[in-house]
């Protein structure tokens, strides 16, 4: 007898949304598209929770969540530390997974908070357990958070484009490339408005300030203030052979303490010529 044909399966119905729903799934890889036609066909039947709820809102599938706050869960409770912890990571993050704070929410970071580390300028504690069995609710520890820390961990925006993403991802690379060329743009504008001089041009000035000042400095502690001090010496009655043997010491003294500063100089100038060697870009660079 010839094989009975087997029924094949029925491929499951996709749902159908408004128009312009359906314009935005279109838009989306086939699984995020999928993941999103499932998660809006239960949003409909009022069966997501409130993060997915929020994640619909951010991606402008729904225009307002059906609960008021569109990111906490129904069930408010936390029995653990852990669940508290992974429920807020949840909570900050973005559509794509991605974290929206610098720090990762774990255990003991909520462990820190709840005995008063790491609470920031303001020291403000976290929301207490309720209940004889210790639970935390996370609405209230939501609110504080806002209230006191997330100013101080929350990315930049442009940070939070790249996280998930290496270094040497295309569109990193992209981007800090476009970022450099503005910034090259900038420096030569400035430059050609005066903004910037040459290297050696600089060096000259520095050089040329740096002897000026030396002498003028070196003439008044060697010379001016000893005649200044033997004149005053003078006038108080000391016998002039007195007056020579402390000229002649504080001349030593005075000169001993130019050279100590000639030789600091020195060093100085020596490190600060390998220092612009260092961050001169070479020719074949």
């Amino acid at each position: 007898m010839p094989p009975k044909n087997k029924p094949q399966p029925v491929p499951p119905v996709q749902p159908v949304f408004a128009p312009d729903i359906e314009a935005k799934l279109a838009r989306y890889p086939p699984a995020k598209q999928k993941n999103r036609r499932i998660l809006l066909a239960l949003y409909e039947r009022g069966k997501t929770s409130q993060w997915q709820d929020r994640q619909l809102k951010d991606d402008g599938l729904i225009e307002a969540p059906l609960r008021d706050d569109p990111a906490v869960p129904d069930n408010d409770t936390c029995d653990t530390h852990v669940a508290l912890a992974a429920r807020l990571r949840l909570y900050y993050q973005n559509a794509d997974g991605s974290n929206k704070l610098k720090i990762n929410i774990d255990k003991k970071t909520v462990s820190a908070w709840e005995h008063g580390k790491h609470l920031g300028a303001r020291q403000i504690l976290p929301p207490q357990s309720v209940g004889v069995k210790r639970k935390w609710s996370l609405k209230a520890w939501i609110a504080w958070f806002d209230e006191t820390l997330l100013a101080h961990h929350l990315l930049e925006p442009a940070q939070q484009v790249y996280q998930g993403l290496r270094l040497d991802d295309p569109i990193v690379l992209e981007q800090r490339v476009k970022r450099q060329k503005l910034l090259d743009e900038l420096w030569e504008s400035d430059r050609l408005r005066g903004g910037y001089i040459a290297l050696a041009e600089a060096e000259l000035c520095a050089a040329g300030f740096s002897r000026h000042y030396h002498l003028l400095w070196k003439n008044r502690n060697e010379k001016e203030m000893i005649e200044v001090f033997a004149a005053k010496a003078q006038s108080l009655g000391l016998p002039v052979e007195i007056v020579a043997v402390l000229k002649d010491f504080l001349t030593e003294a005075h000169q001993k303490f130019t050279d100590a500063v000639e030789n600091s100089m020195e060093k100085y100038a020596g490190e600060l010529a390998t220092t612009l060697k260092a961050a001169t870009p070479r020719a074949d660079a």
